[in-house]
Order: C-alpha cells, then sequence, then structure tokens
C-alpha cells in the first residue's frame, strides 16, 4: 500500500496532478474519505494533470459534471467528476444511471464518496482513501 501525507491543500492538488498525468481512457478513480478530507482537492489536481484548470467544483447537487480536457490522454477528452455525498440508499435509480455511466468507459471517471456504491464499482478501479490526521495533515493512501 502507497501512501503519503499532505500538509496543505497544494501538496494535495500536487499529488492529484500526478494522478491524473498516469490516466488513460476508461479509468475510473474512487475516493473514499469523510467530510474535509480533501476528496474535491485532490479531484481538482487530477484534472488539472488532465490538462483541465478551470471550472471544477464538487458536483454535489447536480452529482455528474462533465469536463473536457484540452490534453487528452490515449483518446480520452471527457472527465465525468461524480459525486454521490446525497445518495443515501445504494438502490435508487440514480445508482443504476451511474453504473451505466462506468460501464460505457468513454472517459475518466472520478468518484466522490464511492462508498456509497463499492459493490457496483469495477474490479480494477483505483482506489484512493483520504484521511485526516489534524487541521492541515491528510494521510492519502492507494491499497
Amino acid at each position: 500500500m502507497k501512501s503519503i501525507f499532505s500538509h496543505s491543500e497544494e501538496e494535495t492538488r500536487t499529488f492529484g496532478r500526478e494522478i491524473g498525468k498516469s490516466l488513460s481512457k476508461g479509468d475510473i478513480v474512487a475516493l473514499f474519505g469523510e467530510l474535509g478530507a480533501g476528496k474535491t482537492v485532490l479531484v481538482k489536481g487530477i484534472c488539472e494533470g488532465l490538462g483541465i484548470t478551470e471550472g471544477v467544483k464538487s458536483p454535489s447537487f447536480t452529482i455528474v459534471r462533465e469536463y473536457i480536457s484540452q490534453k487528452p490522454r490515449q483518446s480520452a477528452n471527457k472527465v465525468y467528476h461524480i459525486d454521490l455525498y446525497r445518495i443515501t440508499d445504494p438502490s435508487t435509480i440514480l445508482v443504476q444511471e451511474i453504473y451505466e455511466y462506468l460501464r460505457k468507459r468513454n472517459g475518466i471517471y472520478i468518484i466522490e464518496w464511492a462508498d456509497r456504491i463499492e459493490d457496483i464499482l469495477p474490479p480494477n478501479t483505483i482506489k484512493i482513501y483520504l484521511k485526516i490526521i489534524n487541521e492541515t495533515t491528510r494521510e492519502i493512501f492507494c491499497p
């Protein structure tokens, strides 16, 4: 298991940029962590690594945001940012719609609050866990 410690939002974004540079079409990144752990900050960094520098924000109320990369990686120019914070029942029709998004694999998918749908995530999903250590420090680990 790879684990790093981030001591600022900028360090979390930098780590995210490195992740973003390694992603290609069809990749699914599932983020786990409590409220305030830095999931959206990490998403911003991942998107920066994919060439998306503006407009990235939490889609909590819309569930899914689509971004278009100016630097497509291996024919992937779409990034789907999915936030499942508001999902309380994993049997809802909305979860089935998310499953259909993931099944298509026509872009890169980044999922906040992935624990809500962990049972339907494909086996090759990249899982990243964020843990609050203190006010400024986060542990970020990938099994």
